[in-house]
C-alpha cells in the first residue's frame, strides 16, 4: 500500500493463502490507518473489489480492481457541488514517473472548463483532487446546481483513475467507480439492473425509492444519435432517443428523461404511474462509439440514503465467466446482503449458473459453495440471483460469485449490489469482472 497523503509507504504483507478457485479478503484491521493507493500481485490471475464504508455517516459502495490501466481514462460522472454531491478524483501512476492531467467537462460542452496537472507522479503514487475544494477549479468553473460532467485524465504513463461521488448533506451518499479507457466505449452497451421508483420506503413516493440514471460520453468527434431501452421487469418496455454532440456529454435520469431532452415512446416521460415501481436492464445503442455509466440512487427521510455507480459493459470486453469477487448473505436487518444481475450481451440463449465461495474456505470443502441456476436468458434478456430469497444460497456467507453462462457462445455482463439498507442505510455497486 502507498500512503496517498505522505511520502511514506506502507507495507502490508501477504494475504492469507487462497485456494484455487477461492476468495480472500483483507480487512480494515489489516490495514495502516490513513488513505492508500494499493497493488496486488499473485501467481494466478486474480479479480479484486473494493468496498469502503463511512459507519458514521451510513454510506458506502464498492468498485473493481481495475486491470486495463491506460494512458487515458474517462470518468463519465463527476459533481462541482450539484445538489449536495461533490467528487474527488484520484488517479495512480502505474509506470514510470510521468505528469497526470484532468481535464474537467461540463454536461453538454465539448471542451474542458478545467484542466488539472499534477506534475511527476513517482511509480505506484497517486494524486488527489478535491474540486468542491480546489482554487483552480472554482475559479474557472464555479460550482452549484447543474454543475456536473464528466472527467478526461491523461499521463504518458498508464494510469488507474477512481472517482469518489458523495452527497454532503443528509441523508448522505457515496457512490465509487473507476475510470474507463475509450477502447471500452462501443456502439451497444447494457447495464444489467436500473431503477424505477423501486423498492420499499416510508412513504409511496417515486422520490423516496431506488431511481437510476445514466451518463453518456461521446468519445468520438462526430455527433452521436443515441437510443436506449428500458426492459422492466413486468414486461414493460419504453426507448428513448437524444442526440450526443462529438465529444460532449448527456444524461438520462428516469424521473426527467423529458426535461433532459430525451424523446421517449410510448410515453414521453416513462410516468410513475405506468409501469410503476420497477427495476430491469438497459440497452444503449449509438451511432458513435460511446461510454456510459450507471449511478443509481435512494433517499428516505433525512438520514436514509443509499446510491452506487458502476459502468455499463459492451459485448466487445464481454465473455461467458465473470467473477465477482465481493459479496454477501447475512442477517438482511443487521448486514450486508448481496444480488448478481446478469445480462446476456451476445446472439445465443444460454442458462447462467451462479457459484458462491466463501472467504478463507477451500471450495472442494462440504458446504463452501452453492450453485443457483437461471434457464434459457435470452440475448439481451438479463436474470438476477438475490441471495437472501434463493433457497439454495449459503446463509452466513461473505465470499465472491462466479458466474458463467452454460453455452460456449454466449457473452454476458454481470453487476454485484449489496446493500446494508436497514441498519446502515447504504448500498454498494460494482461492474464484475469478465474473464475467460
Amino acid at each position: 500500500l502507498y500512503n496517498i497523503d505522505s511520502s511514506s509507504d506502507a507495507v502490508v504483507g501477504s494475504m492469507p493463502s487462497v485456494y484455487p478457485g477461492g476468495v480472500g479478503f483483507v480487512t480494515d484491521d489489516q490495514i495502516p490507518t490513513g488513505r492508500h493507493a494499493g497493488v496486488i500481485e499473485s501467481s494466478f490471475p486474480a479479480a479484486a473489489a473494493v468496498l469502503t464504508v463511512n459507519s458514521s455517516a451510513g454510506t458506502a459502495d464498492a468498485y473493481a480492481g481495475i486491470n486495463v490501466p491506460s494512458t487515458e481514462l474517462f470518468a463519465t460522472l463527476i459533481f462541482n457541488k450539484h445538489s449536495n454531491w461533490e467528487s474527488t478524483l484520484i488517479c495512480q501512476n502505474t509506470g514510470a514517473a510521468a505528469d497526470i492531467r484532468a481535464e474537467l467537462f461540463k454536461a453538454g460542452d465539448t471542451s474542458a472548463r478545467v484542466t488539472l496537472v499534477a506534475s511527476n507522479v513517482q511509480t505506484n503514487n497517486s494524486v488527489v483532487w478535491d474540486i468542491a475544494d480546489n482554487t483552480t477549479v472554482q475559479n474557472q468553473w464555479p460550482g452549484g446546481n447543474g454543475e456536473f460532467g464528466f472527467a478526461k485524465f491523461s499521463s504518458s504513463s498508464a494510469i488507474a483513475c477512481v472517482v469518489d461521488n458523495q452527497r454532503m448533506a443528509s441523508p448522505y451518499v457515496q457512490s465509487q467507480y473507476g475510470a474507463v479507457p475509450p477502447s471500452y466505449a462501443g456502439d451497444e452497451l447494457y447495464s444489467p439492473l436500473v431503477f424505477h421508483g423501486h423498492g420499499q420506503s416510508s412513504s409511496n413516493s417515486k422520490g423516496l425509492k431506488w431511481n437510476s440514471g445514466v451518463s453518456i460520453v461521446n468519445t468520438s468527434a462526430g455527433s452521436a444519435i443515441v437510443t436506449i431501452v428500458y426492459s422492466a421487469d413486468n414486461g414493460y418496455v419504453a426507448t428513448c432517443t437524444k442526440t450526443i454532440a462529438g465529444n460532449g456529454s448527456a444524461n438520462w435520469y428516469m424521473p426527467d428523461v423529458q426535461a433532459l431532452g430525451w424523446s421517449c415512446s410510448p410515453d414521453s416521460s416513462l410516468p410513475w404511474s405506468y409501469p410503476g415501481p420497477t427495476f430491469g436492464s438497459i440497452e444503449v445503442s449509438s451511432s458513435q462509439p460511446v461510454l456510459a455509466l450507471n449511478n443509481s440512487n435512494r433517499y428516505d427521510g433525512s438520514t436514509l440514503g443509499a446510491g452506487f455507480s458502476s459502468s455499463l459493459a459492451g459485448p466487445g470486453v464481454a465473455t461467458g465467466l465473470v467473477a465477482c469477487p465481493l459479496a454477501f448473505n447475512q442477517n438482511p436487518t443487521t448486514d450486508w446482503v448481496t444480488g448478481v444481475r446478469v445480462v446476456n450481451v451476445g446472439t445465443v440463449t444460454t442458462d447462467v449458473t451462479w457459484t458462491m465461495v466463501r472467504a478463507g474456505a477451500n471450495p472442494a470443502g462440504s458446504g463452501n459453495t452453492a450453485t443457483i441456476t437461471a434457464s434459457g436468458v435470452a440475448p439481451g434478456e438479463g436474470a438476477s440471483a438475490y441471495f437472501p430469497q434463493e433457497p439454495g444460497a449459503l446463509a452466513s456467507f461473505q465470499g465472491a460469485v462466479f458466474v458463467e453462462a452454460s453455452n460456449a457462445s454466449a457473452l454476458i455482463a454481470a453487476t454485484s449490489n449489496s446493500t446494508n439498507y436497514t441498519a446502515l442505510g447504504a448500498g454498494a455497486q460494482y461492474e464484475c469482472i469478465n474473464y475467460q
